[in-house]
């Protein structure tokens, strides 16, 4: 604002041009401090300035990222290019897709013999075989775990025996307790020939 010092009374024409000026600063200040993303402020005309955004930015502060692989849309390390369209997502073995989502089914077509289970082992077909198998496609038979299995065999068995023997003698004495239990409070003494007699219930 600017006042005549003459008869104190207000230039209005000069307080126009103070207010636009006053407007334009503020225009050029937003537009410096607020370009975001490395975006040029630029001068349209003599009242107006623009944030000039660069490549892949947009708004009126260039505060959007318009490229599509900005936000890592491809799964399972996939690698995003971005194309005149959209993007494409370039798939690292075995996932295929349009955001390498799907999984290619490692074992499709793989056979294990001895009844051995294909599992993926590193994006790679592997079957597992049961303890006395080996070989990439369970084809042997390991002749070390074939001996432990044996001997296990062997010792459980042994184990069995023992343990229905030890059961039987146990029954055959309770049977025998149970069938000639003597009443030891029923002995008779015979003082003549010093013979006990025995009574059994």
């Amino acid at each position: 604002m600017i006042i005549n010092s003459e008869n104190f009374q207000i230039s209005h024409f000069k307080i126009d041009q103070a207010i636009e000026l006053i407007r334009i600063n503020v225009d050029i200040n937003d537009c410096l401090n607020n370009c975001s993303n490395n975006g040029l402020c630029k001068k349209i005309n003599d009242k107006k300035f623009k944030c000039i955004c660069n490549k892949d930015y947009a708004g009126t502060k260039c505060e959007y990222n318009t490229n599509p692989c900005w936000i890592s849309p491809c799964l399972n390390n996939g690698t995003c290019y971005r194309n005149k369209k959209n993007f494409n997502c370039e798939c690292s073995y075995p996932f295929y897709g349009t955001f390498c989502e799907n999984k290619i089914n490692i074992c499709k077509g793989e056979e294990c013999s001895r009844n051995g289970i294909c599992i993926d082992d590193n994006s790679r077909p592997k079957c597992k075989c049961f303890s006395m198998f080996s070989g990439d496609k369970c084809e042997f038979k390991s002749e070390e775990k074939v001996t432990i299995s044996k001997v296990q065999t062997t010792s459980s068995t042994i184990a069995i025996i023992i343990i229905v023997l030890i059961f039987i003698i146990f029954l055959l004495f309770d049977i025998s307790n149970f069938c000639c239990k003597i009443d030891r409070r029923k002995i008779n003494y015979n003082p003549k020939n010093l013979v006990f007699q025995l009574k059994f219930k």
